[in-house]
């Protein structure tokens, strides 16, 4: 250990002189918004965990940035890995400066490390990544069709673009698609039924955003002869856009799982804003990508063969066969594997019941913390491709977002920000959705963490699926919008009452209906979450009930009980409710569950 800098400036000049260490922590200093309070400045040093003439690939604790007016703020993790594989301590302290850990990712470029994403050489290097691809990775191409084609793309083999119809030219090759993100309140050129015919002449580039730009930029330098962009190959406004949007959104898991590449703006939170960005290139790390954040761009992904991502910081490749490749990397992270969406590709969710439940429940809520920009239209539609590609290989029945062989089970979904104002329930002022024992009736992140615990036991499942409907708008699309949807159950059900005045303190309450509550309080009580994050404001009018579901009574050590709340449709209706939270008991034998399990047990809808 040791003294490096003893003030800011002299961490600064370090940084603007290239010192790689330096930049690391001066960018971090700048991002924190703290330089103000810095005003003495010490490193310390170490290097540990060598042994047998090898380092470990776990993260090493190495620097840590210290004031003494503002205490311990910083620290630096990173690898050292030595890349020659001889184990030499001299060597792999060279090696640290190009190790992922550190930002200064150059052992996949050498010194050449480009200060901009638009770069040539960085064109070379993703050039090499979709030949490998093309010509090693068998399991990329698995699923692909050559021989089709999107009913309209740009062609770009001249020096001016134009629009297609694919159905009347003799294409040769494959395309790109595009996922960006559009921006709020987008202006830019789009394909209507006034200009569609003036861009099958020529499409002038001088009226397309800078993402679309630089898209067809890197087509061209990848020699890539046809480009897909939503907004220029679908009809956005005049006669026939209705239609059309109906007929690409059916065919749009085609039109990603048979592209040839996935070009994704990753760093652009708009249109006009480009992705080819300059970069400081000791700072080529990982960043925060704005397009993770857009509900469509999630299957845009999954679907795709190959993706490559163009971040605010760096350039990356993921293909089937090779997850997250970078500058740094290019034959992928040494020694990890990425334990996050990229994993959940359909095409590697295999048949296992509970395996693919659970890779199910994972891909639902990263979607459902997404955004979109139309949630009403494009709940379902939106992930239409990705339950497609696994009904080809499931054969099950999809349920307005459920499989139906993972019925009861799904239905304990929950608000995964349960005393959050984020989201309202859908079916209000725009109409209907879906209904409401469906995650999509929400605009709120779900989790299924209900089910999962269940299934980690040894359980009984105490409803019954009787019979379930489900009403298409457009009945081509079996996973697309639908108009109206009811699920009939056989279950226990009771009437229930919950403690509004403590809701936001303590979460929602619930006790048998009927009892005294400060007698339940000491056992027969609940613990709920309701999906509409306003109940505890608006409570809900009426009485409201508890429908069981399952326990895990066969096990002897922590017994639960879980179940849905309901609120009935209409006091003139029997039997048929709406569905309003979940609730979870682990009071035991004596508790709020086992007295649910001993309601009535009878048929039920839920709308």
């Amino acid at each position: 250990s040791g003294l490096h800098h003893e003030t800011l400036d002299d961490l600064k000049h370090a940084a603007l002189g290239n010192c790689q260490i330096c930049t690391v922590l001066y960018d971090r200093v700048k991002f924190l918004d703290i330089a103000h309070k810095l005003q003495s400045l010490s490193f310390e040093y170490s290097f540990d965990a060598y042994h047998d003439g090898s380092f470990e690939m776990s993260p090493f604790r190495i620097l840590r940035l210290s004031s003494s007016d503002a205490g311990p703020l910083i620290k630096c993790e990173f690898c050292l890995i030595p890349l020659n594989g001889s184990g030499d301590r001299k060597t792999a302290k060279a090696d640290l400066m190009q190790s992922s850990g550190l930002g200064g990712q150059q052992s996949g470029l050498g010194n050449n490390v480009p200060g901009n994403l638009g770069d040539p050489v960085l064109m070379d290097l993703a050039s090499k990544w979709l030949r490998t691809c093309l010509r090693e990775h068998r399991k990329c191409a698995a699923a692909q069709d050559p021989l089709w084609y999107p009913k309209r793309l740009l062609d770009l083999s001249a020096t001016k673009s134009r629009l297609i119809l694919t159905a009347e030219e003799k294409l040769e090759g494959g395309y790109a698609t595009l996922s960006h993100c559009w921006g709020k309140d987008p202006s830019f050129h789009v394909l209507t039924a006034d200009n569609v015919l003036q861009m099958q002449v020529e499409i002038h580039s001088v009226v397309l955003p800078a993402t679309f730009r630089d898209a067809i930029t890197v087509c061209r330098r990848l020699n890539i002869r046809y480009l897909w962009i939503d907004s220029l190959c679908i009809l956005q406004r005049g006669t026939g856009s209705v239609e059309d949007w109906q007929e690409h959104a059916i065919a749009m898991r085609k039109v990603y799982a048979n592209g040839l590449l996935n070009i994704s703006a990753d760093c652009a939170t708009c249109a006009d804003e480009g992705f080819f960005r300059d970069r400081n290139p000791y700072l080529i790390r990982p960043a925060e990508s704005p397009i993770a954040k857009r509900g469509w761009v999630l299957q845009e992904r999954l679907l795709s063969p190959r993706v490559l991502h163009f971040t605010s910081r760096q350039l990356l490749w993921e293909c089937s066969s090779l997850v997250f490749a970078s500058e740094a990397f290019p034959t992928g992270l040494p020694g990890r594997q990425v334990q996050s969406t990229e994993n959940l590709a359909p095409f590697k969710i295999d048949d296992a019941s509970q395996g693919f439940s659970n890779s199910w429940y994972r891909l639902l809520r990263d979607y459902t913390a997404r955004q979109l920009s139309k949630p009403f239209q494009d709940k379902f539609i939106a992930l239409a491709g990705i339950v497609e590609r696994i009904n080809e290989i499931r054969k099950d029945e999809y349920v307005a977002g459920f499989f139906r062989t993972d019925l009861p089970y799904a239905l304990l979904w929950a608000n995964a920000q349960p005393l959050s104002d984020c989201a309202l329930r859908s079916n209000s002022t725009q109409g209907y959705r879906a209904p409401t024992w469906s995650w999509a009736s929400t605009d709120t992140p779900v989790t299924f963490d209900m089910v999962e615990t269940l299934r980690k036991f040894d359980h009984t499942l105490y409803a019954t699926i009787i019979d379930t409907s489900v009403s298409l708008i457009n009945k081509t699309n079996k996973a697309g919008q639908i108009s109206d949807a009811k699920l009939v159950l056989q279950a226990s059900v009771v009437s229930i009452a919950w403690d509004v005045l403590n809701y936001q303190e303590k979460g929602a309450r619930l006790y048998i209906a009927g009892s005294a509550k400060s007698t339940c309080m000491d056992g027969a009580v609940s613990s709920g979450i309701f999906d509409d994050p306003e109940t505890d404001a608006n409570p809900i009018e009426g009485a409201i009930a508890a429908l069981f579901i399952a326990n895990n009574a066969k096990s002897l050590d922590h017994i639960f009980y879980v179940g849905l709340i309901l609120a009935p449709i209409d006091a003139q209706v029997e039997q048929q409710y709406r569905r309003v939270g979940v609730w979870l008991d682990d009071s035991g034998e004596c508790g709020f569950g086992r007295m649910v399990e001993a309601g009535k047990r009878t048929a039920i809808s839920i709308i």
